[in-house]
């Protein structure tokens, strides 16, 4: 990603379980990130879907 206003590269990286039982998720977990860029300090903010990225395991799987 890239800062708006001077274009400072950057990485950010969420992780996230969901351990269900007895339910299902039937919607994606959404968030939304405040960042202020280290270089410039430029306060904005960044949607983040967990579709990319979030694991879901059904009740009959075993979870370690």
């Amino acid at each position: 990603m890239k800062c708006p206003k001077c274009e400072n590269n950057f990485d950010i990286k969420v992780g996230s379980k969901i351990i269900a039982k007895g339910a299902k998720i039937l919607t994606a977990v959404t968030t939304i990130l405040t960042v202020k860029c280290e270089k410039c300090g430029e306060v904005f903010q960044i949607p983040i879907s967990s579709k990319p990225f979030l694991n879901i395991k059904k009740d009959d799987e075993k979870i370690n």
